[in-house]
């Protein structure tokens, strides 16, 4: 049995930090070294998942990086890691928040993202930058559709009340500081 007062209490963590989107820089700090804080937050998310000896690379421009997010040699010891810690805190949330309510709490974090995060990558800011448009538009989803998956990830472990040391909060961490982490290939996690 759902206990009503838990449950209200964690969707309005998710309501917080669905409204906390709209203020996000998405994106700003790509093309940029990474900062000591970015690269503390990267250490901490690749040792957090699993993968501490994981080289980090900071991608240095937007073809780079479509052209790692289109590699189809991820390490998938990564994406299984990232998938059970996914299903795990799915089942955790279940335990104490209605089905409905958390399918629409998180569909509004996702819906809130994509549109923020689209326009925060908008035609226009960055298409003096590449020769092929329909690549970079391939690209532009592709990236949009990481910050949603991200922002999903977090908000789930708001909806499971787990620790904010999580690897998922730790990752969009690297969001809210207008980064766009890739993932990791081979030993390497790329971070745009």
């Amino acid at each position: 049995m759902i206990d009503q007062e838990i449950e209200i209490i964690r969707l309005t963590h998710i309501a917080k930090f669905t409204k906390k989107i709209l203020d996000i820089d998405w994106f700003s700090r790509t093309n940029q070294p990474l900062s000591n804080h970015e690269k503390e937050l990267s250490e901490k998310y690749i040792s957090a998942i699993g993968f501490p000896e994981a080289n980090i690379s900071n991608v240095p421009g937007w073809s780079e990086a479509a052209g790692i997010a289109e590699n189809p040699n991820w390490n998938s010891n990564w994406w299984e890691a990232e998938e059970q810690l996914r299903s795990a805190l799915l089942a955790q949330s279940l335990e104490s928040i209605n089905d409905n309510e958390l399918s629409h709490a998180l569909n509004h974090v996702t819906t809130q993202t994509a549109g923020q995060s689209l326009e925060a990558v908008a035609f226009d800011k960055f298409a003096e930058e590449l020769d092929d448009l329909d690549y970079y538009q391939s690209f532009v989803n592709a990236a949009a559709g990481m910050a949603i998956a991200s922002a999903y990830q977090a908000a789930l472990v708001l909806s499971a009340s787990a620790h904010q040391d999580h690897p998922f909060s730790l990752k969009f961490q690297l969001f809210e500081n207008g980064r766009l982490p890739l993932g990791i290939i081979g030993n390497t996690f790329s971070i745009f």
